[in-house]
């Protein structure tokens, strides 16, 4: 072989070596991001194995604007089709399901109005239960800075200040955007760093495929993990829009009622 042959050949194992290094840690990383996601999702109720394929109106076959009367009757005549105790039909069961789950938001005007909010901005992934708990979730944290904050607050004002040391203390304690931004990393920051580390993964688990310089030996294994990471890229894609509508909502609320908090206290100085 020669000299320089040899030394060519021991590079071109070195390289297929740290090629299978970084394969081997790649695949390693894309278990524990899968896990991790798949993990938080399910703290809130989500399945990202299942991500709705069509809104409660399309289930129910009835449009954005139809009032209470055509919901419940569209519900009626469908379940009537699909009901277990009638429709032996393969599929027929998950069918009726379906249908229950979305009368079920469609019917009670805080669901629906909460479930427009989120139609009118693409985002209505999420199931109800799951943005009914992180909802729930955000509040419980928010009011839980919110009352610490406010403790401070009124240790502050408890002693002599001046007007202007009056004001600046109130508009400290009103800043409700700085608290809730704070309760949202506090509630949803690992889901959501979760899923930014599965769509990194995927994209460097990508990319060396691209390449061409992956052994054959692990060219089956990389591509196995390149389509479990494109379903859950897919998913992450569903749960942050339908994520981010449910933020907006909750932050929605809680600044009107700050809002009406803000006013009184400006008012007593």
């Amino acid at each position: 072989m020669g000299v320089l042959g040899g030394v060519a050949e021991r590079l071109r194992r070195f390289g297929d070596e740290r090629l299978e290094r970084r394969i081997a840690a790649l695949v390693a990383e894309t278990a524990a991001a899968t896990a991790s996601f798949r993990s938080e999702a399910g703290r809130f109720g989500i399945d990202v194995g299942s991500a709705p394929e069509r809104n409660h109106y399309e289930v129910l076959g009835i449009g954005y604007t139809d009032d209470q009367k055509r919901i419940r009757d569209a519900y009626v005549r469908l379940i009537k089709r699909y009901h277990p105790d009638v429709n032996k039909e393969k599929g027929a069961k998950e069918a009726a399901e379906r249908i229950n789950e979305a009368y079920g938001v469609l019917k009670e005007k805080r669901l629906k109005e909460e479930y427009d909010r989120a139609f009118s901005r693409g985002a209505t992934r999420l199931s109800a239960d799951a943005a009914t708990a992180i909802s729930d979730a955000l509040f419980r944290e928010y009011i839980r800075i919110r009352e610490r904050e406010f403790d401070d607050f009124r240790k502050r004002v408890s002693v002599p200040l001046t007007p202007d040391a009056i004001k600046a203390a109130i508009e400290d304690v009103l800043d409700w955007k700085r608290r809730f931004k704070r309760a949202v990393a506090t509630v949803l920051g690992s889901l959501l760093e979760s899923g930014r580390e599965v769509r990194r993964l995927s994209a460097a688990n990508r990319s060396l495929l691209r390449s061409g310089s992956a052994a054959r030996a692990s060219a089956g294994r990389l591509e196995r993990n390149v389509a479990a990471l494109g379903e859950l890229v897919e998913a992450d894609g569903w749960v942050e829009k339908g994520v981010a509508a449910t933020i907006d909502e909750v932050r929605r609320r809680i600044g009107e009622d700050e809002a009406k908090v803000a006013q009184k206290l400006r008012a007593s100085v």
